[in-house]
């Protein structure tokens, strides 16, 4: 039965691509799962108008922090965007999209809208020209102080050529404030910029450019309530055969005025 809807969703999903006009924007493809008997439709309309719910090609769901579950979904600007000729580059489609995130809490067979994002996440404001990406959630611990945990969401964009191999990975962290979800730290976690060079005979190939990996880490001291921020970098230079490593260490700290965390 779940291939059989698989296959209908897909083939839904391949009509929509080749012919714009057809009406059935409105199902979008669903990753996760909300309790037995809840209509995703219906959340897919607390968090955008009922025009926007009509451009959503993507919805990811994830529980979250025993009754509450983190709806992410897309939307997309430019309904005309599509080319038939021209494969989908990730879920949302191709760029010109928002992310809108909203936590949903049950009780008692009953939902609350708990907190959602004001405003879209804009997505493609100063990025590369990319072949592909991926938008999905990150739901580690990533807690600020004792009562409140962000709510994570990673974007990573490749692109290749002959030769190359070029990557940026992006998170984003979000609270919530106010029954608002407030973006509160971005940060580019992992860079990568490498040329392919000579094939030894060995098997071995030269490689040149360079390599950024960062792991966010919440100390326990704190600055105006909240816990302070370390990330460590990994920074690689690949010149040839030889690569150079070096460790570099930031801090960030709450800013009350900002409400967010800054470069200390």
């Amino acid at each position: 039965m779940k291939k059989l809807l698989s296959v209908l969703v897909s083939t839904v999903v391949f009509f929509c691509t080749l012919v714009p006009t057809a009406h059935c924007d409105q199902i979008p493809r669903i990753d996760g799962n909300l309790p037995e008997g809840v209509s995703v439709e219906e959340f897919i309309n607390l968090l955008v108008s009922k025009q926007a719910a009509k451009s959503v090609p993507f919805v990811q769901i994830r529980k979250w922090r025993g009754n509450k579950y983190v709806m992410m979904l897309c939307v997309v600007n430019n309904k005309n965007r599509v080319d038939a000729s021209e494969s989908e580059k990730g879920d949302c489609g191709n760029k010109n999209f928002d992310i809108y995130i909203g936590v949903i809490s049950f009780k008692e067979q009953k939902y609350t809208l708990e907190y959602h994002t004001n405003s879209p996440i804009l997505m493609n404001e100063n990025v590369m020209d990319y072949d592909s990406y991926s938008i999905k959630l990150d739901l580690a611990p990533y807690t600020v102080n004792e009562k409140t945990t962000a709510i994570g969401l990673r974007r990573s964009y490749l692109t290749w050529n002959t030769g190359e191999d070029n990557h940026e990975e992006y998170l984003l962290l979000l609270i919530p404030h106010e029954r608002k979800l407030i973006e509160i730290f971005s940060l580019g976690v992992n860079s990568t910029e490498v040329s392919k060079g000579e094939l030894h005979p060995d098997g071995m190939r030269d490689r040149f450019g360079y390599g950024n990996k960062s792991t966010v880490q919440a100390l326990k001291t704190k600055t105006n309530g909240f816990y302070d921020y370390l990330v460590k970098t990994e920074q690689y230079e690949y010149e040839g055969r030889e690569t150079k490593k070096s460790i570099k260490k930031d801090y960030y700290v709450w800013s009350q005025e900002k409400m967010q965390y800054v470069l200390k």
